[in-house]
């Protein structure tokens, strides 16, 4: 199930109240203050009019900021059927429509005249909640997102920004990895470096080309609010760490835990930034300069032809991502080798074995 993939309960850093807070007073100055009631404060207090929402998933987005006044109406998109079809049950009367689409291909979508739900308003609003990670034609995207927006529209964008496939450099990793053995044993996350093959087989579009998020972002908007929101380190030793969850939820006896994890993020990102994830505010461009754009849209292509080359990789290679490749392929070779030693041995050591076999084979003749 896609849901089980990305909705995992009781899993994930921010399940935690202090780490909501943390990011929260990174983002916006204040704790209490998260990115919704930022946005409005930022419009003036004042309803969008109508919102589009970027790799929407199970629509918990849209219908939070239904909830708390800040949109009139929305239009979401995925390229999961079963996401959409779950979305448009759980809307209720909500003045929302969904699009099931490749968002690589919006631009072919519009052309198409077939979904003109995305077309009857110009948006005033542009939701990136942890979608454009997801997202390989980055400028293809965004210079098309811009197109639909309103002169006066907000782009806002939080989301992992870090380093692409989650191929973290060297530095990177082995932070992570002294970070997690300051931990009591038993809190200890298994640490395991991010498989590229087996990301590319299960879940392509994981953090594609999420190094270039930001400056993507920066090209054909202009930013007015950026705020490195950490998690370099943090993230990866507490999501999916069990020992840190219970059934209930994020278990309470290890909150002094979490928070000296965090201390250490927020230390370890004031001198490496863009190892993690931002918060960013900004508006559509007046102007692009055709010559620019197309060069950008013209590189793009490029790169994604490279890296069909290379089997579906962007960014470079990093040593730790190579060793752990090595290993994995030492250990899948030493598990066809296993069998074959016992049976060597087993025939070796058991005479009547070994005779029967000689048998078979024609080198002795029967007893």
């Amino acid at each position: 199930m896609v849901t089980a993939v990305y909705y995992e309960p009781n899993s994930y850093w921010n399940d935690f109240a202090i780490v909501r807070e943390h990011l929260n007073r990174r983002a916006t100055d204040d704790p209490s203050i998260d990115w919704v009631e930022h946005l409005r404060a930022v419009n003036g207090g004042r309803q969008f009019r109508k919102a589009l929402i970027l790799n929407c998933g199970n629509g918990w987005v849209e219908r939070e900021l239904f909830d708390r006044g800040l949109i009139f109406a929305a239009t979401g998109t995925d390229i999961s059927e079963e996401f959409v079809e779950q979305c448009r049950r759980d809307a209720g009367d909500r003045l929302v429509s969904y699009v099931a689409m490749d968002i690589n291909r919006i631009d072919e979508v519009i052309a198409a005249g077939t979904d003109l739900t995305l077309t009857w308003e110009p948006y005033d609003l542009i939701v990136n909640y942890a979608a454009c990670h997801h997202i390989e034609m980055l400028d293809r995207v965004l210079s098309t997102v811009r197109s639909l927006c309103a002169p006066d529209a907000i782009f806002v964008s939080w989301d992992y920004m870090g380093p692409d496939r989650n191929q973290y450099p060297n530095r990177q990793w082995r932070a992570i990895r002294r970070l997690n053995d300051t931990l009591p044993s038993d809190l200890r996350k298994k640490l395991q470096y991010p498989s590229l093959p087996t990301m590319l087989v299960h879940d392509p579009s994981e953090a594609i080309r999420s190094s270039r998020v930001h400056d993507a972002i920066g090209a054909w908007f202009d930013v007015f609010h950026d705020r490195d929101l950490g998690g370099g380190l943090a993230y990866e030793v507490i999501t999916h760490n069990r020992a840190f969850f219970d059934v209930d939820g994020p278990r309470s006896d290890v909150l002094d835990e979490v928070r000296r994890l965090l201390v250490a993020d927020e230390e370890w990102t004031s001198r490496n930034s863009g190892g993690g994830f931002r918060y960013v505010l900004a508006r559509p461009r007046a102007s692009i300069d055709p010559t620019i754009a197309e060069t950008r849209l013209s590189a793009e292509r490029q790169c994604q032809a490279r890296a069909i080359r290379r089997g579906g990789r962007y960014g470079r290679r990093t040593w730790p991502g190579i060793t752990s490749s090595w290993r994995r392929s030492a250990l899948q070779r030493l598990r066809r080798i296993r069998p074959l030693v016992f049976i060597d041995t087993f025939l070796v050591r058991v005479p009547k074995v070994r005779r029967a076999l000689k048998v078979l084979l024609g080198r002795s003749k029967p007893t």
